[in-house]
């Protein structure tokens, strides 16, 4: 009897139970996804979609889960006014703005400019959560590699090409000595600051030209034989006197993009959105620089509106599919950041401004750069280079570079050192010829280049290959004057 009545009350509980359960309503199932797009959109610029309103519905649903949960606050600092100029366009002014671009995004954007490579390094030793700090730094790659040391510490790495110099940087004074070097073990005296872009120009430029930048002393201007000099406005370097600028070694001084480590892991879905909305204000200052260049005079400490329309004339801003290809994830580059970066610090330790061997790894990261092209790709965005038009080399067109080569077909490796030097050489001046003198059979050197070209992606019209006199080298690699 009694387990008859325990079983009673045990049913009437669970039937009970039951029906709190069933009685229960069931929660909406919602996608925490925010929908970003329609803000976005809501601010795009006439005429440019902007970052997120370019989504196609398949593409949508992975960019807006890339973006980040923001607000989140990112502090911007370069090396001049003119290089932010994109960033500020897109923020309407050098602090975060409500209805912004960058708003739009989730990201609170603050820029500001120092007036020197130390007030760099402090902004970035400081970190972006002060206000006179910053998370990164936008420079030419020659400033950030004479930084890296003092640096080192952060862990910094470049993460994106945002364009490059394209004449600021200039060397003046005897041309002759990029033609016949400097023989000898005599010392060479180039009048530049040490670690500084023009400086960068100055040691490649006399290292292709055969002069070991061991040999090579910063001094000042009495009894140099070359000046490096920054052009800051027009008119102010007599042209007769530029013996070469990055006007002609167009892929030698990137400007790139840097954040230490532990920021690119942190705010990695913000500087994705960040360079994002970047690109949008590259293409709109091109369509508008006068307007651009009025909102970022208007800031506290920028220059004159007109002053920033020069400068602006010596920066090219770089696209994706550009920026791709000198981080090494498009094409086939001979100049790479990881190769110029590489190649920059033996240059600069062998002349005494570095201490220390270069990092086992390049300091450069594809993060970024993968996740942007990757959404590129979907869309089906970007568009293939144009082949360059190369006009015929005038008869007496000296050159503006000339190496010699004693034992460039005595082995291999010696052929291999060719190959490198003449796709080194066609990429940095690549609106340049390349020419090769041989004295013995030239179809060895047309060897050569069909190598260099098939390696690196060249055009095989940009080099010319003939036989002649070499005096007492094998080979003879001239630079040629751009057409």
């Amino acid at each position: 009897m009694r387990r008859a009545l325990v079983s009673c009350l045990l049913l009437a509980l669970l039937g009970g139970s039951s029906a709190m359960v069933a009685g229960r309503e069931r929660p909406a199932v919602v996608d925490a996804t925010p929908d970003t797009t329609a803000d976005a959109t809501a601010d795009a610029t006439p005429g440019d979609a902007g970052p997120a309103a370019a989504a196609t519905p398949s593409t949508t649903r992975a960019s807006t889960r890339a973006a980040p949960r923001g607000p989140v606050g990112l502090r911007v600092v370069a090396s001049s006014w003119e290089l932010v100029t994109p960033g500020i366009v897109m923020n309407r002014g050098a602090e975060p703005a409500p209805g912004s671009q960058f708003d739009a995004v989730g990201l609170r954007v603050s820029f500001a400019a120092a007036s020197d490579t130390a007030g760099l390094e402090s902004r970035l030793g400081r970190g972006g959560d002060v206000v006179d700090g910053a998370d990164l730094a936008l420079m030419p790659l020659p400033t950030f590699i004479a930084s890296y040391e003092r640096l080192r510490a952060l862990s910094p790495q470049v993460f994106f090409v945002i364009g490059w110099s394209r004449g600021a940087d200039v060397l003046t004074g005897d041309a002759a000595v990029l033609r016949r070097g400097a023989p000898g073990k005599a010392r060479f005296v180039l009048d530049a600051h040490r670690g500084s872009a023009e400086g960068m120009l100055g040691l490649f430029a006399l290292a292709h030209a055969g002069v070991a930048s061991s040999r090579v002393e910063f001094g000042d201007a009495h009894g140099a034989a070359l000046h490096a000099r920054v052009r800051r406005r027009s008119g102010e370097i007599d042209a007769r006197d530029v013996v070469l600028s990055t006007a002609d070694a167009v892929h030698l001084v990137p400007i790139v993009a840097v954040a230490p480590r532990g920021t690119l892991t942190t705010k990695r879905d913000a500087l994705v959105e960040f360079m994002r909305v970047w690109q949008a204000g590259a293409r709109q200052l091109a369509q508008d620089p006068a307007g651009a260049t009025r909102l970022v005079a208007a800031q506290v400490g920028a220059p004159e509106a007109v002053d920033l329309i020069d400068a602006l004339g010596w920066l090219e801003f770089a696209d994706l599919g550009e920026a791709a290809a000198a981080s090494g994830l498009a094409g086939r580059r001979a100049a790479r950041l990881d190769v110029l970066f590489t190649d920059g610090w033996s240059l600069l330790r062998d002349a005494g401004v570095l201490a220390t061997p270069a990092p086992e790894q390049p300091p450069v990261s594809a993060v970024v750069m993968a996740a942007l092209v990757a959404v590129d790709r979907r869309r089906g965005e970007g568009s293939a280079a144009v082949p360059h038009r190369w006009a015929p080399t005038p008869a007496k067109a000296q050159a503006l570079l000339t190496r010699r080569f004693d034992d460039v077909l005595s082995s291999r490796e010696a052929e291999a050192k060719l190959v490198r030097e003449l796709g080194l050489l066609a990429d940095v001046f690549a609106r340049s010829r390349i020419r090769i003198t041989v004295r013995t059979d030239a179809s060895v050197a047309k060897d050569l280049v069909a190598r260099a070209a098939e390696r690196f992606g060249l055009q095989h019209d940009q080099f010319e290959v003939r036989r002649g006199r070499t005096g007492d080298a094998t080979a003879i690699v001239e630079v040629l004057p751009a057409t």
